[in-house]
């Protein structure tokens, strides 16, 4: 998401229009993903059978809805950085210590949730974990899908 008008003011930005419509279409395809297509995994094989359409139009096509909401935020992230006077050194710096703090949090949160509840799992190891808890789970091969699978997203 975009940083409220505090977090512009505090980072010394004029505040800036928000994209409510986009923001709205952005909110629609994360919940897609989240409720529809990411639960694929509980709704295969002989569960789809005589399924509703629209389920199988998730599962099968779910996703896009990852792709759009990656190019909303991007759209959403230029407009609010490239407002004014362009990408400053000042405003990358202050747009990595907001996502780290914004992100970093319910990583480490779902990160401990998940080694409490699947520490046994014969793929969770400690070098797992020291990458998950790094953010570095997609670089550390084969450890991309341990613990907390979904923190590609972030």
């Amino acid at each position: 998401m975009t940083e409220t008008i505090a977090e512009q003011k505090a980072f010394g930005h004029e505040p800036i229009q928000r994209l409510t419509q986009l923001d709205g279409l952005r909110g629609l395809a994360a919940c897609g993903v989240a409720f529809l297509y990411h639960p694929q995994s509980l709704f295969t094989g002989p569960a789809l059978v005589g399924a509703p359409g629209a389920l199988i139009w998730f599962q099968t096509w779910g996703w896009t809805l990852v792709d759009l909401f990656f190019l909303i935020s991007g759209y959403v992230f230029a407009h609010v950085y490239l407002h004014g006077t362009g990408l400053t050194r000042d405003k990358l710096a202050s747009f990595a210590v907001a996502r780290v703090g914004r992100l970093y949090p319910l990583h480490l949160a779902t990160l401990l949730a998940s080694a409490i509840l699947f520490w046994a799992a014969p793929s969770n190891t400690v070098l797992a974990f020291a990458a998950h808890l790094l953010m570095l789970q997609a670089f550390v091969q084969p450890v991309s899908h341990t613990f907390n699978g979904p923190a590609w997203s972030i």
